[in-house]
């Protein structure tokens, strides 16, 4: 449902004492002149808050209702709306929460964007300069990024700059460093999939070592004796399921005591 005049965009990575902080000047007050210009604008008031998210579960919801309960607290914002790039690389601006939020940014629906810190809304240096010295400033919108101390609204941060360069430099010195360890596995040989084919069960005894998982593999040498004998794909897939042989959700699911999907066959 599209974001209204009234409504905000706020995806939940802030803590608890830095949302105190910018969303409830009457516990930590903002600088009084700032406030009384952010509590008194007459236009429709508007903000979203940006960040990546890592929590899951109860976690999530519970932070998800203390963000909503501070942000509801401000007569400048009203009802928020979240938006969670929940395991998404920030060296990708080709976020589903943060591509969102830009369309409501490019509607002219949001008036400030506020972030924990410039990390948080990306890495790469020349997007984020775009961001902040072009896409904000064309389409009016103020930005924050609380720990970093920016806000466009006091000007420029020089700071934030070189802050910018060093996340960059970060992200792909940090891919560098994966790269060299999976290449490093890989001569090694060892496996470098996290988990084990079906087929294949982990060596108790060395989980980096993989040993034949006797029950599944009848099924592999059944699939590839079908295979030389001409079946397609379509028709081993009958087959299967007309004997009942469990799909590899299910088989694993079985495996691990897992819930069972809906679909075993």
């Amino acid at each position: 449902m599209p974001l209204t005049m009234e409504k905000h965009a706020c995806v939940q990575s802030i803590s608890y004492s830095l949302l105190y902080n910018w969303f409830c000047p009457a516990v930590l007050p903002l600088d009084e002149s700032l406030a009384t210009a952010l509590l008194h604008r007459k236009e429709p008031k508007r903000c979203a808050v940006c960040d990546q998210l890592f929590l899951t579960g109860s976690n999530r919801a519970k932070y998800c209702k203390v963000c909503a309960f501070i942000v509801r607290r401000q007569s400048w914002i009203s009802e928020p709306q979240f938006f969670v790039d929940d395991g998404f690389s920030g060296t990708s601006f080709q976020r589903p929460g943060f591509q969102e939020m830009m369309r409501y940014v490019e509607d002219y629906s949001v008036f400030a964007v506020i972030v924990k810190d410039l990390s948080w809304l990306g890495w790469e240096y020349s997007y984020m300069v775009w961001l902040q010295d072009f896409i904000f400033p064309t389409y009016d919108v103020r930005f924050i990024a609380i720990n970093d101390d920016v806000d466009s609204a006091k000007g420029e941060n020089d700071f934030a700059v070189f802050k910018n360069v060093f996340n960059d430099y970060y992200a792909k010195d940090t891919s560098k460093k994966i790269r060299a360890v999976v290449k490093m596995r890989g001569e090694a040989g060892e496996h470098l999939a996290s988990n084990s084919p079906y087929g294949y069960i982990k060596d108790p005894q060395d989980k980096k070592k993989w040993i034949v998982d006797e029950e599944a593999a009848k099924v592999v040498q059944r699939i590839f004796n079908l295979c030389i004998a001409g079946k397609g794909p379509m028709q081993i897939a009958k087959i299967l399921t007309t004997d009942r042989v469990l799909i590899v959700t299910a088989y694993h699911a079985r495996q691990k005591g897992w819930a069972m999907p809906e679909n075993l066959y």
